[in-house]
C-alpha cells in the first residue's frame, strides 16, 4: 500500500459526494491498516454536533482521521455561511491565505501513510473574485482525485473539468463515479464513456444511498497497485 501519499479531492460540482467518498478512501486504507489523515481547509457553512459549532464535512472528517488533529489545522478556514466560499468569505471580510493551507498540509505530511486534502465546491469553485479552487490547487501541486456525480447532465460536467484540468496540466491520479440519482435511466452507459474518455483510472462506482455512512462503502474503491 502507499506510503506518504497526498492527494486533493474535488469534484465537477458541489454536492456530488466528495465527503461521502473521502470518507470512503479514508475506511478502505484504514482497514488496510493504514493510517490516514483528512483535511477540509476551506469550509462553508457551520453545523452544531454535542455543541459543537463545526461544519459537517469537517467533523465527519475528524471522526475519521487516524490521530487526533486539531480542528484548525483540519480546516484553515470555517466560514459561516453555506454559500460558494467567494460569498462566504466577503461576508465575514476574511481573505483565503494559500499559504497558510499549505503550511498546515505540510505540518501534517509524514504523520499518517495518507492524507487526503477536500476541497470546496466544484473544481473551478470561486475562492475570491480573482481565484478559484483549481488556482489552490494549482499552488500546492497536489495530484487530483476528482468526484462525477452521476446524474442527468454529468457527461457535460465531467468534460468541462477535465478540459479545465488539462489546460491547468494538473495531475490527475484517478476519478470516482457517485450515483446521487436514482431514478437516473442509462447509467452504465454513462459511466462506461466517462471509462472511456478520461486517462486516469476509475477508482471505484459508488451506487445510490439515503444514508450519511456505509461500512461497506470501501468495498467500492480499486486503488491502484503500487
Amino acid at each position: 500500500m502507499i506510503k506518504g501519499g497526498k492527494y486533493f479531492v474535488t469534484g465537477t460540482d458541489t454536492d456530488i459526494g466528495k465527503t461521502y467518498v473521502t470518507l470512503a478512501l479514508m475506511d478502505m486504507f484504514k482497514k488496510k491498516g493504514c493510517s490516514v489523515i483528512g483535511m477540509k481547509p476551506i469550509s462553508a457553512g457551520i453545523d452544531i454536533f454535542n455543541g459543537l459549532e463545526i461544519n459537517s464535512d469537517v467533523f465527519h472528517i475528524m471522526q475519521s482521521n487516524s490521530l487526533e488533529i486539531n480542528q484548525s489545522i483540519v480546516n484553515s478556514y470555517s466560514l459561516k455561511y453555506p454559500a460558494s466560499p467567494h460569498i462566504s468569505a466577503e461576508k465575514q471580510v476574511v481573505s483565503i491565505d494559500f499559504s497558510l493551507i499549505n503550511s498546515h498540509i505540510k505540518a501534517l505530511e509524514g504523520r499518517a501513510d495518507l492524507l487526503l486534502v477536500e476541497g470546496a465546491g466544484g473544481y473551478e469553485c470561486p475562492i475570491d473574485p480573482l481565484r478559484n479552487i483549481s488556482d489552490l490547487i494549482k499552488y500546492l501541486d497536489i495530484p487530483v482525485i476528482f468526484v462525477v456525480g452521476i446524474k442527468l447532465g454529468c457527461l457535460n460536467h465531467a468534460l468541462l473539468t477535465i478540459k479545465s484540468m488539462q489546460s491547468n496540466n494538473q495531475k490527475i491520479f484517478g476519478w470516482v463515479a457517485n450515483i446521487i440519482d436514482p431514478e437516473m435511466t442509462f447509467v452504465e452507459e454513462n459511466i462506461l464513456f466517462l471509462k472511456n474518455f478520461i486517462q486516469a483510472p476509475c477508482l471505484g462506482v459508488i451506487p445510490f444511498s439515503n444514508s450519511t455512512s456505509d461500512d461497506s462503502l470501501e468495498d467500492c474503491i480499486h486503488w491502484p497497485s503500487e
